[in-house]
């Protein structure tokens, strides 16, 4: 009875032996892709800084200016986002209610394309006088958006004034 249990427990060991080596290779299957596809995010981020310069100012008549102080893939491969900090200065030489930003992301490649707009509005109803700023951030998921290197961004400003009297 004795030698059947012994050996019994020997091919249980061999079993959980050979069982640990199929997870301790499998997991390191996964970290190498994760390696390398973190490596491919990181190339892909020095080409998107590389591409994209800040400070950036873009003057849109009539509209504001938009000052860029960084702009930068952020996440993880398959967890991508654009950030942005920007400053919207009213340059159009009248008072605002409120100024509504888009940011268009645009994959060249695959066509892909995705909008959010923000709206940026003072407290209390007051209004944005001539030369006045407003500063701020956004972070956009690219979900799903393929190839973060092709990226392209554009943001546009648009000056809102009320008509009713407040």
């Amino acid at each position: 009875m004795r030698p059947l249990v012994l050996f019994l427990g020997s091919i249980a060991l061999m079993g959980c032996s050979h069982d640990r080596q199929a997870r301790r290779a499998e997991v390191a299957e996964l970290a190498a892709r994760h390696e390398s596809e973190l490596a491919r995010f990181e190339l892909a981020r020095a080409d998107f800084r590389r591409r994209n310069p800040v400070p950036e100012q873009q003057d849109f008549q009539g509209d504001g200016t938009i000052l860029v102080h960084e702009c930068e893939l952020r996440g993880w491969p398959g967890h991508e986002q654009f950030w942005l900090k920007y400053t919207w200065v009213n340059t159009t030489g009248r008072a605002v209610d409120e100024a509504h930003i888009t940011i268009t992301l645009l994959e060249r490649e695959s066509g892909a394309e995705q909008s959010e707009e923000m709206e940026l509005s003072l407290p209390l109803l007051y209004r944005f006088g001539p030369d006045s700023s407003y500063t701020t951030n956004i972070l956009v998921p690219l979900r799903g958006m393929p190839s973060p290197p092709a990226l392209e961004w554009t943001i546009r400003p648009r000056a809102v004034i009320q008509t009713r009297a407040r």
